[in-house]
């Protein structure tokens, strides 16, 4: 009795693992052909033919198939047509991809990489009559459950079917890309059609094994830092238990950093700063795990420099003296802030400082310029209008300077007055965009000549006070 029980509980753990062998069928039968479909088995002389045919998870799933191994293949044969020759040639190959349409006309030899041969023979003949024909795997292909298939088939004949041999086919929008010819298969340029055959496979399959967690991590647990500029990190995944569908889909999560992510978790840096790497199970997408990795070392290209107001105020200053904060966004957002200032003089004079606080001298407009600091050949500007300067500034006295000559060449900047405007002595300053002192000397005649060698290259602001009065230029060195 105790014997008859152990054999019974045996029995009954076998039974519950038993594979169900399962017959999915494939396709809407919408016509046949003989050259455009499967194989080249017309009677002209197109000996050779390639095929690349694809079937989406979401049919397979809808016919019943679950994840497992694919045992045969058969397709359906019509026509009067036989080839009984044992002389083709003929392989067949099947592989998980993403593809569900081809959007792109394939490469034979690319789809092919890491596909399975199920099946090869060069003494091969079709099996006579019509219906399904089968091709038996001599090596199985495991399906993953979730990943379109794409079944591959290769053929040469030596000799003619006796008559045109037609295979099934479905209309499937671009899901078959095929091509026949009379050289060889390596001449053979694929062409997209919605010609699909219509197939049948043998699935051993089982329900799936419940995901219970990601565990996400670096290939070679390497640290999960990016060091070099534009580098690279390739992630992995474990879905645990071990038995349980290993598919996973990435995702990225900025943080203070930015970042790509390929389909198969290879990280490429952006920008300095954080970011998340995300495996989330495709099998069940609420169980998922991430890694944060340390981007370092990027260096970001400028590609536009937008000057505006603080808060967006009017560019427009129209107190006495009166400032305006001006800001600087260097675009994109994760490269180098840091920009330099300086005013381009209109019909009107300001000065701005290194923080971009621009503070009116004479009535007119100027062009405040900010170029980046990694690339000073970019920059932006935005115009400002200036009005109400009435502070001790004398028109006529304004109106009556020279400065020559400008741009500066030769180290020296001669200013010349009006005889009629000039009030006696002077006080002469020169400024750099900055609003910092670089130069002074007194002025006691109607014209005088400053000795500027020391100075660099660059744009500067000549003030000239007087008993009441004052006057301002802006000159370059060059």
């Amino acid at each position: 009795m105790r014997n008859s029980i152990i054999c019974l509980s045996l029995f009954t753990c076998l039974s519950l693992h038993t594979l169900a062998q399962d017959t999915l069928s494939l396709g809407v039968f919408s016509g046949s052909g003989s050259t455009n479909v499967l194989l080249s088995t017309s009677t002209t002389t197109n000996r050779y033919s390639r095929t690349i045919s694809l079937y989406s998870a979401a049919e397979i799933n809808a016919a019943g198939g679950l994840a497992g191994s694919i045992t045969s293949l058969a397709w359906d044969k019509s026509g009067t047509g036989e080839y009984t020759t044992n002389d083709a040639y003929i392989k067949v190959f099947l592989k998980n991809v993403t593809d569900t349409i081809w959007s792109v006309v394939p490469i034979w030899d690319t789809v092919a990489n890491g596909a399975t041969q199920v099946f090869t023979s060069s003494t091969y003949s079709i099996p006579t009559g019509t219906g399904w024909k089968y091709v038996p795997f001599t090596t199985p292909f495991v399906w993953d459950g979730t990943s379109a298939i794409a079944v591959m088939v290769e053929w040469d004949r030596a000799s003619a079917p006796t008559g045109a041999i037609n295979w099934g086919r479905s209309t499937t929008t671009s899901a078959n890309a095929t091509r026949v010819g009379s050289a060889s298969l390596s001449a053979l340029v694929l062409l997209i059609n919605s010609n699909r055959p219509l197939v049948q496979f043998v699935i051993n399959s089982s329900p799936p094994v419940a995901v219970t967690a990601v565990q996400t991590g670096t290939q070679g647990n390497v640290p999960a830092a990016i060091t070099t500029n534009g580098g690279t990190l390739q992630m992995q995944a474990a879905v645990l238990p071990a038995n349980a569908n290993q598919t996973v889909s990435w995702s990225l999560t900025p943080g203070t950093g930015d970042a790509s992510i390929s389909p198969t978790g290879l990280v490429t840096a952006i920008a300095n700063g954080t970011v998340w790497a995300k495996a989330t199970s495709t099998q069940d997408t609420t169980i998922q795990d991430s890694l944060q990795i340390t981007i370092t070392n990027q260096i970001v290209i400028v590609t536009s420099v937008v000057v505006s107001t603080q808060g967006g105020v009017p560019a427009v200053i129209n107190v006495p003296s009166g400032t305006l904060q001006m800001s600087a966004a260097v675009l994109p957002a994760a490269a180098n802030q840091a920009v330099n200032w300086r005013v381009v003089p209109g019909t009107g004079t300001a000065q701005i400082d290194a923080n971009g606080l621009l503070t009116a001298l004479s009535n007119g407009t100027v062009s405040v310029r900010a170029a980046a600091q990694a690339d000073t050949f970019i920059f932006g500007s935005l115009e400002v209008n200036i009005t109400n300067q009435q502070s001790s500034v004398s028109e006529q006295f304004q109106k009556a300077l020279t400065i020559y000559p400008n741009p500066v060449t030769a180290g020296q900047l001669t200013i010349s007055f009006e005889a009629s405007q000039w009030g006696g002595m002077a006080e002469v300053v020169v400024y750099d965009l900055s609003g910092r002192k670089v130069h002074a000397a007194s002025m006691t005649n109607e014209q005088l000549t400053l000795d500027l060698g020391h100075l660099a290259r660059g744009t500067y602001r000549l003030t000239i006070r007087g008993a009441e009065k004052r006057a301002d230029r802006m000159f370059v060195i060059q």
